[in-house]
């Protein structure tokens, strides 16, 4: 069964894995994607492009042109209409729901729900994360800091005019420590690595830098409003 209620999408699925939403960002209305299109359609309505799409494992959100009845299916997210090209009558969703929690999106890369926090401080994204269920992001693999970086390229940049985003982390004297106390298997360290010493507590953040992105400590940087992106690893 599917159901449209104030332009969110509901398509209810008869498996385990619950169901799964189309929601939409209304923000990004009149702008057309043309990266990242797995597929294109051009018949049938809104719902059918939305059921396409839950069908599909690689797709995460979609685009949906009434006037030309045309579906566009992306195999990333779109967070703010940096990069494209105005076109009335496009409205964007999001798949939401299914195997991971509420209002966040299953990525299919390395078990990751990924949500959008935002732009905040670095204290006011864990408390943002902790009340959606999870945590900031943990970057455990050259793909999840793929997938950020290509969500970061089409932002608009922070405070200091260079795109960032709060990671988890922390320094607890001797290693880098994940939230559930584990020492950090992955990391991408400008300079390949970094060890604060004793003395020091620090965070960190990913920042893009002439190099590409690099991950930074983050100290009074806490402060600074960045990018917040939660997310959720299905075991």
């Amino acid at each position: 069964m599917h159901k449209i209620l104030n332009f969110l999408i509901i398509v209810l699925l008869k498996s385990t894995k619950g169901a799964e939403y189309m929601e939409a960002n209304m923000k990004l209305d009149n702008f057309r994607f043309d990266v990242n299109v797995i597929q294109t359609r051009h018949k049938g309505d809104v719902t059918d492009c939305a059921v396409k799409c839950t069908s599909r494992l690689d797709c995460l959100s979609i685009q949906y042109r009434d006037s030309t009845q045309t579906c566009r299916m992306f195999d990333t997210i779109f967070l703010t209409s940096d990069g494209a090209s105005y076109e009335n009558g496009w409205r964007y969703y999001l798949k939401t729901g299914g195997i991971c929690p509420p209002h966040f999106t299953f990525t299919a890369i390395d078990g990751l729900c990924f949500h959008d926090g935002g732009e905040l401080r670095r204290d006011a994204g864990v408390k943002y994360c902790a009340k959606v269920g999870s945590s900031l992001i943990l970057v455990s693999s050259a793909n999840i800091e793929f997938f950020l970086e290509s969500i970061l390229d089409r932002v608009t940049p922070s405070y200091s005019g260079a795109k960032s985003a709060y990671i988890q982390g922390q320094w607890n004297s001797t290693h880098w420590l994940d939230d559930d106390g584990q020492e950090l298997q992955y990391t991408n360290w400008e300079g390949g690595t970094n060890n604060p010493g004793p003395s020091r507590i620090y965070n960190i953040k990913i920042k893009q830098s002439s190099g590409g992105y690099y991950w930074k400590e983050a100290t009074s940087g806490n402060d600074y409003v960045r990018h917040v992106f939660c997310g959720v690893i299905l075991r």
